[in-house]
């Protein structure tokens, strides 16, 4: 473990405990001008990612894998310190409208942009998760910080609600992955991955279930008729000359058919990255 690779994210989440603690000792009439102060510190740590210390390599791992350094996310890194220290510099004009808590203000700003960085060089889903997941909670708070607006106040409840159901399909999305594979591991994903494979695998494990055949009796379906579509090309096809709008105007192209078992199920193999529907046959 290398803790010299994630010297700028220690970096950034010491400033923004700093400018909480700073909270403490400074004059209310002051404290809106911490925001310059804030800006100028990512600034040094902007300088400080172009030395040595903060890219001593090409490509290096960190964390049993879990976090990487490259160019590729030193670039992201700067990018997100630049951008950082554009919206600590408005923030303070803006200030003005934020009755309490400006340095919290600026705090949460500082720790939005270590999700950030932290996310530039995730190298497993685990890290990435998190660190997208930090940049959110702070948003939520930042969605509804003018607590005097009912407006602000909704924002942030909608966020969170609608984050929430994101989060949960993200995480489905990730025990999917690490079933297929057996990795939440970038590296390790991309080496399983195979994408000259012209077909794919598909296995239905009961045809009955579900509404659709809830009232057909077992050992009706005998066979499953599979066609693609071709969907229409743009200005040709559909309302609003919209690819694929409008689906089932769309031409179908018959595949084959495919036998299904007793117990319902059926194993079979598709063209590879072709939408698919299914037709029951008795």
């Amino acid at each position: 473990m290398n803790y010299s690779l994630i010297s700028l994210e220690i970096a950034v989440v010491a400033l923004g405990l700093g400018l909480l603690l700073l909270d403490l000792w400074t004059p209310p009439p002051l404290r809106r001008r911490l925001g310059y102060a804030a800006a100028v510190a990512l600034g040094f740590i902007l300088l400080f990612s172009f030395t040595d210390a903060a890219d001593a390599a090409p490509r290096t791992l960190a964390f049993h894998g879990m976090f990487v350094q490259d160019a590729f996310a030193l670039f992201c890194k700067r990018l997100f310190l630049v951008a950082a220290i554009l919206v600590l510099i408005v923030s303070v004009e803006f200030s003005d409208r934020i009755a309490t808590g400006i340095s919290e203000y600026y705090a949460l700003l500082v720790f939005a942009l270590a999700g950030m960085m932290f996310a530039a060089s995730a190298n497993d889903f685990s890290v990435l998760f998190v660190a997208v997941e930090l940049i959110t909670v702070t948003f939520y708070v930042l969605a509804s910080y003018q607590r005097g607006r009912p407006i602000s106040l909704e924002a942030g409840v909608k966020y969170v609600v609608q984050s929430a159901v994101g989060s949960a399909f993200v995480l489905l999305g990730i025990s999917l992955v690490l079933f297929e594979t057996g990795a939440i591991e970038l590296a390790a994903i991309a080496e399983k991955a195979q994408p000259d494979l012209t077909n794919s695998v598909v296995l239905i494990q009961d045809i009955y279930q579900g509404p659709g055949l809830r009232d057909v009796p077992r050992g009706t379906i005998k066979h499953l008729r599979l066609f693609t579509y071709h969907f229409g090309y743009q200005q040709l096809a559909g309302i609003d000359h919209r690819v694929g709008a409008d689906g089932p105007w769309e031409i179908k192209r018959v595949l084959g058919t495919v036998p299904v078992e007793p117990d319902g199920s059926a194993f079979f193999r598709i063209p590879a990255k072709h939408p698919l529907s299914l037709q029951p046959l008795d």
